[in-house]
């Protein structure tokens, strides 16, 4: 059988040959100042050993420090610390050893051997290796102003505290030393993480987890969950993230692609209707433009038609006044051979007395005839009016009284109708204008309503609007505070009137976060006149949540928006300012000082107030309720207008009626005499009148020839005198019209000369489509008619291009602001949005920033961030995917190797003996629900089927919807679950691990180890040390194909042996021989009979003989420790005595 040891020269691996201590804990300097205290293995077996208390944990501490990291080692933990505060490096380089206290101190004080301004620690070891150069590690300690500083030194060749490290706190030292040999391959770092790394290399350590193993087995006891310890000591510590930060490099700069394109085609979206009106408002200007070209520029072409049509007609009517004058000729011709007829046959007649009575009879006869049809057309007017009054018709005088009497009844009557309807009209017109000025005002909340979560509006919640759009907030960053808060629903019948009064003002007031406070103060201060009131709070969110208060104060009926930042401030509020005892009876009222009555009645000390002002409720953060309950209020004050209205409607009709009734009985009174209407009286007379006449006439027949020539000639000469009038007449006219034709064509040719002629003739010629129609068609009939219809037409179409062109403008000018200002929902996905367009308007007139952002964004912007996103998607973040994804794959891999190569030391490694066993690690896809999902669904995911996106119809899209639908899902997840990714990602939870162990001889398995729950004190130990015993051999480097004198041979194994059996004792001890490991063992003095077979060397730690408090540590051969065994452990009882 082998021994535990090889004591040859042949020695693989670096192994501790020295470890000096100078300052460090209790190992002090000494009297002289110089006392540096060594341990020296030799590269061999030793065994650390002394009383309790006397000093060997803070060796074993020394050599933690050299070796662990400050982040991982934890000291004292051999001696079963419980704390990483009961010892520090501070504590060692003062030395701590104690604390006392005297009587009369309140508080213990520690005893310290050193004192920080004028002491330095040491800790040094030297590693040699038989095929490789010595390499010394060491440490220097020093306080400066009172902060613990720090030099870690590597050096390829042997150094010793004595000899090459003689401090000065100026670094004086260091540069001596480096002038030196010895100082020819000296490292210096100010920091473990480089010091380390660079020890590790030269030692052949695989990784940070070896210096862990190193500081887990001076504390590990047993090893629990195998499948943990595996993944935490064995295996490397998950590298994907540095891979997953060169991915969510590559992902913001995709993102940052995908949001410039999505911007710019959100600008285009939004620029494009104002591209497309702002070419039909250019159209609309070209053609108003023409249209009023046109209308400026017709004057002319009609002047130039009138000359030419009013000459025509000059000579037209030259021609007809010629004929007028012959034909006057004619008629006066006439008319005197007629007229000396009638003058002969009335000399005839006048000579005759019968004809001169037949005359007057015939004047009576007329006037008779005129009298009856003067009064039959006002009886005909009165029957009328009366039908429509229902009075008599064709009435008789006594009728014709009472119709009188009655008509005065009928006006009183009409007239107080008239009153009474025109009352009723005023008061229905007052309450409709109340209740239109109600439902508009209605209509206004509503408004606000919906645009808002909270229950306030009127001016103060415009002014708050005003005040976002000008500092770019939103509700929830500047709320009113009545939108935090409500009174709870179970004290709401009682309490809600009474908290709402008292809290209505501060409800009023905004909330302003302290990044926004300058910008509201500016906003505020800048403004001439507000038109309101606006009271804010800078409000700090980060203040503390007060106790649960107590249920009788005002701030417990309420509850608070959990969503809202603001609510531990306004609780706060309420809670100190509003500090008010809700109490139900008056008795409780008058003996607490500050109380609030159900009714609103509230008390502050001997101030008491009650406010009724009608406030609508405000408190609330969801205003669905208050505006279901408005627009129900609303649709009741339009059905009550529609009433009124249809109330208003037949009142009009009613009025209207009454006013026409009122008309027809003023008619009716003006007939006051039934003379007037008498008619039947006349007739009488006129055929008495008549009967005379026929008399006279029947009695003298050559009169009535006389008569009939006279009657003849008189009608001929009637005949003739409205002939030669007439003619005379068209005669003047026709000269008249001559006279205006002529002035009226001068003016026109007049108005021609003043025109340009090259002006005119283009005039002319712009005007032909529009004048086209009537070319040929004007006459002079027609040239009033046919100017007025064109000049009517042409202004109907310049005011319907002009109200078509405002439409337009307006239109533009909403697409322009919308631009501006798109919506929460763009500014919340774009934050720079507006970064660039502080200085746009939505003015007509900047219409070309506008339409030059939309080309600019059409012609080059969007097709060059289209192909940015390509490339980056394409190169970029997909790259970096399967870069990423890759890397965790192939870490996956390097987890099998190293399972693999782990198992290759382990097969060496007898685990248990007739027969023979040995362990192997096993390792099967882990059964964690989110970690398999990861792995088999999530990571495929993401990747693009080129093939697909290539054949889409619109493969840019297709990459684009493939990177908004996979990848960026994928990476958000990854990037917004911390804790998932860490779990997923680190390859380690990909595997489950156990150990199988197999009979040698077979190579069969025996049984199965998960976890060492299941086993006793002994067989758990066993499995740890086995199973850590790998985890040494792989991370220190031992079974490397190349190089295998590269690496570390060296643990320190703490008190494990005094609570092991001696069988479990010694397999740990053939363990590390198997592994080839040089091994210090801390023991007590009880055990060193369990391995004082197996060491060369013992370290003997001693309390000093002259001073108690310090710790002295000698090196015994293992020879003479056998020959002076008993005097040395009776020497040792003597001083623990």
């Amino acid at each position: 059988m082998l021994s535990l040891f090889d004591t040859g020269k042949e020695q693989a691996g670096y192994r501790l040959k020295t470890l000096e201590l100078f300052n460090w804990g209790t190992f002090h300097e000494g009297s002289s100042g110089q006392d540096i205290w060594r341990v020296g293995p030799d590269a061999q077996n030793s065994l650390l050993t002394g009383a309790n208390g006397s000093g060997k944990t803070t060796l074993v501490d020394g050599l933690l420090a050299l070796l662990v990291s400050p982040k991982k080692r934890f000291f004292n933990q051999s001696s079963g610390a419980q704390s990483t505060k009961e010892r520090t490096e501070e504590s060692y380089v003062e030395g701590h050893y104690g604390r006392t206290q005297g009587e009369e101190q309140a508080h213990s004080r520690v005893e310290k051997l050193r004192q920080r301004g004028t002491t330095y620690s040491v800790v040094l070891g030297v590693f040699v290796n038989e095929q490789a150069s010595p390499v010394t590690l060491a440490q220097v300690r020093w306080f400066s102003q009172r902060q613990l500083q720090r030099w870690f030194l590597v050096a390829r060749q042997e150094l010793s505290i004595a000899e090459h490290i003689r401090f000065d706190s100026g670094g004086q030292w260091l540069r001596q030393l480096k002038n030196q040999p010895a100082g020819k391959s000296l490292e210096v770092f100010d920091g473990f993480s480089r010091y380390a790394e660079r020890f590790r290399q030269l030692f052949g350590m695989r990784s940070e987890k070896a210096l862990t193993l190193f500081n887990q087995t001076v504390g590990m006891k047993v090893l629990g969950n195998l499948d943990e310890f595996i993944r935490a000591n064995m295996l490397e510590d998950n590298t994907a993230e540095a891979a997953f930060d060169k991915l969510l490099t590559s992902y913001q700069t995709l993102l940052a692609s995908y949001q410039a394109l999505e911007k710019a085609r959100t600008q285009l979206d939004l620029l494009q209707p104002i591209h497309d009106l702002s070419r039909s408002y250019d159209d609309l200007e070209q053609q108003l433009e023409h249209a009023r070209y046109q209308q400026q520029w017709l004057p002319a072409w009609w002047a130039r038609e009138q000359v030419s049509i009013w000459t025509a007609e000059l000579a037209r009517q030259d021609e007809e006044l010629d004929r007028l004058q012959r034909e006057l000729a004619q008629h006066e011709n006439a008319w005197d051979t007629t007229n000396a007829q009638h003058l002969d046959l009335e000399r005839q007649w006048a000579a005759n007395d019968t004809l001169r009575l037949i005359q007057d009879l015939t004047r009576d006869i007329d006037a008779a005839e005129k009298e009856k049809a003067g009064k039959e057309r006002k009886l005909q007017d009165y029957n009328a009016l009366s039908r429509q009054l229902a009075l008599p018709t064709d009435p008789d005088e006594a009728i014709f009284r009472q119709s009188l009497a009655q008509l005065r009844s009928l006006r009183a009557a009409t007239e107080q109708d008239l009153e009474d309807v025109k009352e009723q009209q005023m008061q229905g017109r007052i309450r409709q204008q109340q209740l239109q000025a109600e439902y508009d005002h209605l209509l206004a909340e509503i408004e606000q309503l919906r645009g808002s979560a909270g229950k306030i509006t009127g001016r103060v919640a415009e002014i708050r609007q005003e005040l976002l759009q000008a500092v770019r907030a939103t509700e929830a960053q500047i709320p009113f505070a009545a939108e935090v808060m409500q009174v709870r629903a179970e004290d709401k019948d009682r309490w809600n009137d009474a908290v709402e009064k008292k809290l209505h003002s501060f409800g009023l007031s905004l909330l302003v976060p302290p990044a926004l406070y300058s910008a509201v103060n500016a906003y505020v201060h800048a403004q001439r006149n507000l038109r309101g009131k606006i009271v804010y709070h800078q409000v700090d969110t980060t203040a503390f949540r007060l106790p649960p208060a107590d249920e009788r104060m005002l701030v417990a009926r309420l509850e608070f928006n959990p969503q809202s930042p603001y609510a531990d401030w306004v609780e706060q509020h309420i809670a100190s300012r509003f500090d008010y005892v809700c109490v139900t009876e008056q008795a409780a009222f008058e003996r607490l000082g500050k109380a609030l009555l159900p009714s609103g009645l509230s008390r502050n000390k001997n101030r008491h107030e009650r406010d009724d002002t009608q406030h609508r409720h405000i408190l609330g953060w969801d205003n669905r309720e208050l505006r279901r309950e408005l627009e129900g209020r609303a649709r009741a004050v339009s059905a009550e207008i529609d009433q009124i209205t249809q109330q208003l409607i037949q009142l009009g009709k009613q009025l209207k009626q009454l006013e026409q009734r009122q008309q027809q009985l003023e008619r009716l009174t003006e007939f006051r005499d039934f003379a007037e209407l008498d008619w039947q009286a006349v007739v009488l007379r006129v055929e008495t009148l008549l009967t005379r006449k026929r008399e006279l006439e029947d009695a003298n027949a050559p009169l009535r020839v006389m008569a009939q020539q006279l009657t003849e000639v008189k009608v001929e000469l009637e005949k003739l005198n409205e002939l030669r009038k007439n003619t005379n007449q068209k005669i003047g006219e026709t000269e008249a019209g001559l006279k205006l034709l002529r002035a009226e064509r001068k003016k026109q040719q007049e108005q021609l000369e003043i025109y340009d002629e090259p002006a005119l003739m283009a005039a002319l010629a712009a005007l032909q489509e529009l004048t086209a129609p009537l070319t040929g068609q004007v006459t002079y009939l027609t040239f009033d008619a046919q100017k007025h219809q064109l000049g009517t037409d042409l202004t109907a179409r310049l005011t319907a291009l002009q109200q078509e062109n405002s439409q337009v403008a307006r239109q533009l000018q909403r697409r322009m602001d919308a631009f501006l200002r798109p919506g929460k929902a763009v500014t919340e996905k774009f934050a720079d949005w507006g970064s660039d367009l502080h200085e746009w308007t939505n003015e007509l007139s900047r219409r070309s920033d506008y339409l030059a952002l939309c080309e600019q964004l059409r012609e080059e912007q969007l097709a060059a961030l289209e192909l940015r996103f390509r490339e980056e998607f394409k190169r970029g973040v997909t790259n970096a995917l399967t870069d990423y994804c890759g890397a965790l794959e192939q870490q996956h891999e390097h987890i099998c190797e190293t399972i693999e190569q782990i198992n290759q030391s382990l097969r060496d490694i007898t685990f248990n003996l007739a027969p023979d066993t040995y362990i192997q690690l096993e390792r099967t896809n882990t059964r964690r629900p989110r970690v398999h999902e990861f792995r088999f669904t999530d990571m495929p995911s993401w990747q693009p089927d080129r093939t697909q996106l290539a054949l889409a119809p619109d493969p840019k899209q297709a990459e684009i919807d493939h990177f908004v639908q996979h990848i960026q899902p994928f990476i958000r997840r990854l990037q917004e679950n911390e804790k998932w990714r860490q779990e997923v990602t680190d390859v380690r939870n990909w595997s489950d691990f156990k150990a199988r162990e197999y009979y040698k001889a077979e190579n069969k398995p025996f049984r199965v180890y998960e976890n060492s729950g299941s086993l006793s004190g002994g067989e758990a130990a066993q499995l740890a040390y086995t199973v850590l015993g790998a985890a040494i051999a792989y991370q220190f480097g031992m079974n490397q194909a190349t190089n295998p004198w590269k690496s570390f041979r060296f643990i320190v194994v703490d008190e494990a042996f005094s609570k092991l059996d001696e069988d479990k004792s010694k397999y740990l001890l053939q363990l590390c021989r198997s592994l080839g490991l040089q091994l210090m063992v801390v023991t007590p003095l009880t055990s060193i009979h369990l391995v004082e077979k197996d060491v060369s060397v013992i370290h003997w730690v001693t309390k000093a003989k002259h001073h108690k408090d310090c710790s002295v540590v000698r090196d015994i051969p293992i020879l003479e420790y056998h020959q002076k065994k008993g005097l040395l452990l009776a020497a040792e009882a003597e001083l623990e005595s």
